[in-house]
């Protein structure tokens, strides 16, 4: 696997637990980094004298004019507690896109279905993001689920995607930690 060391050109706090990674990809590099919604990054980070590596997928779409993956910080997580501490203009070590978890585009009006929970929104996002900009006879509908409101990943951005694509782009939130109005209710697990 070749790694390319990619400048970080913003890092954003999206929950408080979570921050999205945006790289700066050079122009001589931009063709090898091309890739499909729902593919992943490998990063590489020398952290305590140890070489770490982990794949996470990208979060942006691929008629963006960005490269972004979302790092959720995990209890005793080498690699994600260290990106927590990442800032703009930091380098890291980034092998090109990867996976098979890939959108294949339609030709046929369909509506497409995602349920996610957790972090496992980043490539779903990336492939509503495309449906929704390139298919425009397709819709999408989506089940997130999450703890609560302000731990969910792209939260802000999902509603202005409703808001963008109407009756194109139906979501459901459900909440194990708090009720809102409007969400799918979850049993507790006393009740199951």
């Amino acid at each position: 696997m070749e790694f390319h060391k990619l400048t970080i050109q913003q890092v954003t706090k999206v929950t408080p637990h979570a921050v999205e990674i945006r790289f700066d990809i050079p122009q001589e590099l931009v063709s090898d980094f091309n890739y499909q919604s729902g593919q992943y990054l490998t990063l590489k980070a020398t952290i305590d004298g140890k070489e770490v590596r982990r794949a996470y997928s990208l979060s942006s779409a691929p008629h963006e004019s960005h490269w972004s993956v979302v790092v959720k910080a995990v209890e005793n997580g080498v690699f994600s507690n260290y990106a927590m501490t990442l800032r703009a203009g930091d380098q890291l070590d980034v092998a090109a896109p990867e996976g098979l978890f890939v959108h294949e585009k339609s030709t046929n009006a369909q509506t497409y279905l995602g349920v996610a929970a957790g972090s496992g929104i980043t490539p779903i996002i990336s492939i509503i993001k495309t449906v929704l900009e390139t298919e425009p006879d397709n819709k999408f509908a989506l089940i997130y689920g999450n703890q609560s409101i302000s731990q969910t990943i792209y939260f802000e951005q999902i509603n202005d995607l409703q808001d963008q694509y109407g009756d194109r782009f139906i979501v459901r939130y459900s909440f194990s930690r708090e009720e809102r109005d409007g969400e799918l209710l979850v049993a507790s697990q006393k009740e199951i």
